[in-house]
This record gives structure tokens, sequence and C-alpha cells, in this order.
């Protein structure tokens, strides 16, 4: 949801100001002189905006979107159903409802309500300054699982109105699921988030593990994880991590080094036997190290060129004194 951008005057900015300046110190007299040395400059460190410093995700799809007077609300949930005992992210987006246009200037106030006792929880929304109407997500944690209720208060041009929804939370749901399985005494379910992660940032891994066929609990088991990148042959093993508050879940935090689709086992050993499934997920190329790369070579060109500026004026007034 969000968008990052870069400054007005990033890299590329700062680069001409300082080109057009030694340019006028090296002795370039007219001002078309000085601008063709600054884009000589910049032709040499083909500078322009650093890959990965503008990253846009992708527009979400509402969990569910309601008329509220003039308004069209929608709420952006993930994961939804909610998964009670975890964090949940919450937005909202509002448009007018005749015209299906976003609304500018418009406030909203989330309140949650908690199944078990009415208790009313306060969610601060940001609006999002890239596009009007919308409002940044925000994380809520679902302690239990049950019905909970959304209302999203909404003040702007069009009036003042308030809307619900309910979220439900379940104890056993996985999130974004990427593989689910039976084999042998076990059901074994997978999630991640992201599913499409990057490479050098990690992904959180969700396996719930219930016995076969009856869905009880297995909390004396112990789970093992092997993922392949078939392109680059690098293997990865690993073993899954408990919650101390859901044995059923096993839970970590996964990073692969290269892009790729990841090809995965994941097997479960207990007093019942043994069982395993396999799936793969996409990890995709870190742009950011790309950018970094860049900038760094950028820099350093930028120092060459600027240094041989720097002699060439020195040269220019030692021919002039002597």
């Amino acid at each position: 949801m969000h968008v990052w951008r870069q400054g007005r005057r990033g890299l590329g900015g700062i680069t001409i100001a300082v080109s057009l300046r030694f340019a006028r110190i090296a002795g370039f007299a007219s001002a078309g002189a000085r601008r063709a040395a600054a884009v000589a400059v910049l032709l040499v460190l083909g500078l322009g905006p650093a890959p990965g410093l503008v990253a846009a995700q992708g527009e979400a799809t509402p969990a569910a979107t309601r008329t509220a007077g003039a308004y069209e609300v929608s709420f952006f949930i993930d994961p939804f159903p909610a998964a009670a005992g975890a964090l949940g992210r919450i937005g909202a987006g509002v448009a007018d409802a005749a015209t299906g246009e976003a609304v500018a200037g418009v406030t909203a106030e989330l309140e949650i309500v908690d199944p078990l006792d009415g208790t009313v929880s306060r969610v601060p929304l940001q609006p999002d300054e890239e596009r009007p109407g919308r409002f940044e997500e925000a994380g809520f944690f679902f302690p239990r699982e049950g019905d909970w209720t959304a209302r999203l208060i909404v003040g702007g041009p069009l009036g003042r109105e308030s809307v619900e929804i309910v979220i439900p939370a379940t104890l056993r749901a996985v999130a974004d699921e990427i593989a689910e399985g039976v084999d042998g005494p076990y059901s074994i379910t997978i999630g991640a988030n992201p599913v499409a992660p990057v490479a050098h940032l990690g992904s959180r891994f969700t396996t719930l593990v219930l016995t076969y066929p009856d869905g009880e609990s297995a909390p004396e088991t112990r789970l093992t994880y092997r993922f392949t990148n078939p392109q680059t042959g690098e293997q990865l093993d690993l073993e899954g991590t408990k919650r101390p508050d859901q044995p059923d879940f096993f839970q970590n935090l996964i990073t692969f080094l290269t892009a790729g689709t990841w090809q995965f086992t994941a097997t479960v050993e207990g007093p019942l036997g043994t069982g395993s499934i396999e799936g793969a997920i996409v990890v995709q190329e870190n742009t950011d190290a790309g950018a970094s790369g860049t900038a760094l070579w950028a820099s350093i060109m930028g120092l060459l060129i600027l240094g041989g500026v720097f002699l060439a004026w020195r040269w220019r007034n030692a021919a002039k004194r002597g």
C-alpha cells in the first residue's frame, strides 16, 4: 500500500548542481558551455532515478465494500479472515458513492469491538499522502477467535457517516496459504507473508500441523524445512519453531539470498509417524541492492570527474601565471 518516491532533489539533482558549479570554476564562461559540461558528467555517470528508489505496490483488493450515506467505503484487511493470536492490518478507502471517485479531504476514525465483552479499541489511521481518500493500513492484534466488528466513522465534504463490517478471526487459519496437503497421519498447511518475498528480505512462514483425519492438535511434533533454488543449486535447511501460545503452529522468519523459484519440502515427525508436503515460493530480485551499487558507482565516478575538472582548473591558472 505504501508508495515510496525519491525526493525532488535526489542524487541526480545534487549532481547537476555540483557539475554546473565546477564547470563555472573550471573556466567554462558561457552558460551553454557550463550546461554541456554538466550533461557530459551525467551521461558518463548514467544517472537517473536509481532503481528501487521509486517502488509502488499494486492496488490491493478490498476485503469488503459498504455504502454509508453519500460515501462508498472500502476496507483493506490483511489477512482476511484474521488469524486469532496474530497481528492483522486494516486500512480504508473512501469514494463518492454516486461517481466512484475518491473523496479528498476526508477524515476516518476506526474502532474495533471485541466480541467477548464489547470493549472498543480505537485504531489511528493515517491518510495516504499519495492517494486522496485512502488511509494507510494500521496494525491490530486479534487476541482471540470470534466475529470482531470494525466501525469506520467518516467525515468530509459529503457529511459524516458510520459504517460497520464483521472481521472473523479464527484460531486455525493460515493466512497467505502457499501449500497444503495430507501425508500419513498429518494435515499440513503452510502460509508465507509476503507470498512473493524479495531476496535478502525475510518472509514469515507459518505452518499449521493437525492430525488426520480427525483434525486434532498434534503438539508433540517436529517440523523441518528444506529449500532449494534449482537455478543456483543453493540449499537451505532449518527447523520449525513452535509458537508457545499456539503449539499447533510453527513460525519462522526465512530469508532467501537469491531470486528465483525456490522449491521446498516440509517434513513433520511425531509419535504418530512422519508426513511431508512440497511447495514452491517465488523470490523477487532485490532492486534496492542494485540501487545501492549504482549510487556507489556514481559517487566514485563523480569524484573522479570532479577531480579531473579541478586539475584542469589548476592547470589553466598556472598557464595564465606563466
